[in-house]
Order: structure tokens, then sequence, then C-alpha cells
């Protein structure tokens, strides 16, 4: 079983790169998409590999420069850019038409923001690491190591502390009301106008992910029914009553919602038809990270930028990001 932390890491950190044992390689590693009109950013970093990493010698290469892929044309065409801020971004998400990313530094993060994708700017920050972004009409919520940190117009924040060391958690925002979630527990920190409660989900015993969707969360981890054996599942939480959620069994590392229906980055797809999540089933291969905006929904997969126009239904011939490679 693969744990939430793990699954989260493998999404974050670059992927290894080849075998190497004849001298230093330098190349980039894309990792996270979004979008804002006729504007793309793909977020990467430039990975250093040593001799002997990947040959049996070492494990992956260290998380490197922040390197940023942007396209002023809806992923036709794509700038490599060297930001000015050299920290790796970790999320990255739109709001009211500007970027808003993580940037991890040692011991502390920030929150920053672009209107193109090009320059950035910070407008807040936390001691700690951060572990998950939320972004919607009403807000912008990121949860950290101790609580999670709100944001109605990105410009005020206020940090609410939940606990010491929450392990690897989530947050979600469903209208006026923010949920934090940690793997290893199957409690739902629920916070509305300044005051906090926990509630129990039945039979989970861990959250990997929470999900908005139509006033609901859907929370995805594993769970155990009834005593018996401990199993992966997607759970559907209605938030404005204490409704029993509903449950569908599957396997997930990260999702999100499309018009197609949830898509994890595994490749598979479970349907969503009103309130019923259906079965996870192969859809397409997997990729690092997507954006869905309407109908308009893109994939990074490998380097390449793979669009699709009626909902994530079907997508077109894979745009390849000007990637850097140097050996010496």
């Amino acid at each position: 079983m693969i744990s939430r932390s793990l699954a989260a890491l493998l999404l974050v950190l670059p992927t290894a790169a080849a075998c190497n044992d004849g001298g230093v390689t330098t190349k980039d590693s894309a990792r996270l998409i979004a979008a804002s009109g006729s504007h793309v950013v793909v977020a990467a970093s430039s990975e250093t590999e040593t001799p002997g990493l990947g040959c049996g010698g070492g494990g992956d290469p260290r998380l490197g420069p922040s390197v940023l892929f942007v396209s002023d044309d809806s992923g036709v065409h794509f700038d490599r850019v060297m930001p000015e801020d050299a920290r790796p971004l970790t999320r990255i998400g739109v709001k009211d038409g500007i970027f808003y990313g993580l940037a991890q530094d040692e011991g502390s993060f920030a929150i920053v923001t672009s209107a193109d994708g090009r320059s950035w700017t910070q407008v807040a920050t936390h001691e700690g690491e951060s572990h998950d972004l939320s972004i919607t009409s009403t807000g912008i919520a990121v949860a950290h190591a101790t609580g999670v940190m709100t944001s109605a117009d990105g410009i005020t924040w206020l940090d609410h502390a939940i606990g010491q060391g929450l392990y690897s958690p989530s947050v979600a925002q469903v209208g006026d009301q923010v949920v934090v979630s940690m793997a290893l527990s199957g409690t739902l920190h629920i916070g509305s106008h300044g005051e906090w409660v926990s509630r129990t989900v039945p039979s989970m015993t861990s959250i990997w992910e929470l999900i908005p969707v139509d006033g609901a969360v859907l929370a995805t981890g594993t769970a155990s029914y009834d005593g018996g054996p401990t199993v992966f599942t997607i759970a559907r939480i209605d938030l404005a009553n204490d409704t029993t959620p509903t449950y569908v069994e599957g396997y997930t590392t990260r999702s999100v919602v499309t018009p197609a229906g949830l898509l994890d980055y595994t490749g598979y797809l479970a349907p969503i038809n009103g309130t019923v999540v259906g079965a996870l089933e192969q859809f397409i291969e997997p990729f690092q990270s997507a954006m869905v905006d309407g109908q308009h929904v893109q994939l990074l997969r490998d380097g390449k930028v793979a669009t699709s126009l009626d909902g994530g239904h079907t997508f077109g011939a894979p745009v390849a990001l000007p990637i850097s490679s140097v050996e010496e």
C-alpha cells in the first residue's frame, strides 16, 4: 500500500533521471500545470544528477532551482523561464486570473503570485513545510504542519492553528467551510467563521486527499468496514448534515474532478452521476499533473502537455516543452 506521504512525494519530487555513469547531467523536471485564459504555466525544477544515480549508486536527484514553462497561446508554444525566485514551486493554481504558488525553502514556505506566470511576488510566508493548496471562488487555503492559512482575496492572510505535527495534511473548501484532514486519521477538521469542529468519517482509517464536489467533499484513502480488512476507498461526505457517507472501493493517488469524472493521476477514471461516484477503471496513461477549467482540461505527462476541449473525454496531440538537458 502506498501511503499518502509517499504518494505526495512521488508527485512533488522530480522523476529519477536515466542511468548516468559518465558525468554530471542537469535536466528540467516538469511537475505541475495551471492555466488562466490563454496563459498556461508549467512549474518545474532544474535537477542535477551525479554519476551513480540511477545506476545502483544513489537515489532521486535533489530538488533544484525553479524553472517555469509559460505559454501565452493556450499551450501551443511554451517559453522556458528562469525566475528570479529560485525556490521550487510545490503547488500551483489560479484564482480570478492570478496564479498562486507554494514556494518551499529550507525551514519555511512562501505563497507567491503572478499575473502572467513569468514574474512572481511573495504575499505571505510561514515556518515549516506546506502540504496542500485549495483554490475556489470563495478563497484560498494552504495546509501546513500545524494548521491552515486562509485568504479571501489573496492579500490578507489568517493562520488557523489546528494542532502540532499534522501529518501530511490535505485541505479543501466547500462554500464558506474549510476542511482539513491528515493521513493516518479518519477525522475531518471543519472551520467556518473562525470556529472549528472535528468530525469522524465512519470506517475511514486514513485520508490522503480531500476533493470538493457539488457541495460535498470526496475523501480518498483507506477504510475498514465492520472490522474487516483495510481497503482503498473513496468516501463522499455531505458537510451540510450528518448523513452516512457513501463509499466506493478503489485506489487513488491524487485526483481532479473533470466533466468526464474523477480522474486520478494513475490514469484511472471514475464517472460521477449526481451524488454517486462510480467504479475506477483504466482510462488513459498516468500523468504528473492536470488543470481543469470548464470543458478545458490539460494534462502534463513526461515533459509534454496534452489538451482536451471536451471535458477530458479525448485529448489532442501533446506539445513538447522546451526541456533543457546538459551533460558535463
